[in-house]
């Protein structure tokens, strides 16, 4: 059921209660969207190991797609805290204006473990999202 917005402000005018609306789609967990990436191309032989990698904004492409979707611009900066948290995320640090929510997973591969760390920056204004920017950079021990 769709509630259309002069239908929300008679229900306002008598004082009865709404739920909240989501801003965008549902967001899965960051560790259902880490699942999804390729396995990080790094061996043993070319002497990087340890060091951080970049992924490249292709191969999280995916991933700057369904935050975009969940978090579009206009939403509430609480609001879109409120879900990256609930998929995953730690948020709190600010830079300049941008809100920065990161995701970090440690996984195995082989005989190596993959240090991951996810970091969605809010660009915001007047207490809403303006955009988004989703990278994710990883290290193998």
């Amino acid at each position: 059921m769709t509630i259309t917005k002069p239908a929300l402000a008679i229900i306002a005018a008598f004082g009865c209660v709404v739920p909240a609306m989501a801003a965008g789609q549902a967001l899965p967990r960051f560790s259902q969207i880490e699942y999804q990436v390729g396995r990080d191309p790094l061996i043993a032989q070319n002497g990087a190991i340890a060091a951080w990698h970049s992924t490249p904004s292709a191969e999280v492409a995916f991933a700057q797609s369904m935050i975009d979707a969940a978090v579009p611009a206009g939403t509430p900066i609480s609001d879109a805290i409120a879900l990256l948290r609930e998929a995953g995320a730690n948020c709190g640090e600010t830079i300049g204006d941008a809100q920065v929510c990161r995701y970090h997973d440690v996984s195995t591969r082989d005989e190596y473990v993959d240090d991951v760390r996810w970091d969605v920056r809010m660009q915001s204004s007047d207490g809403t999202v303006r955009s988004t920017t989703v990278q994710r950079e990883w290290s193998r021990h």
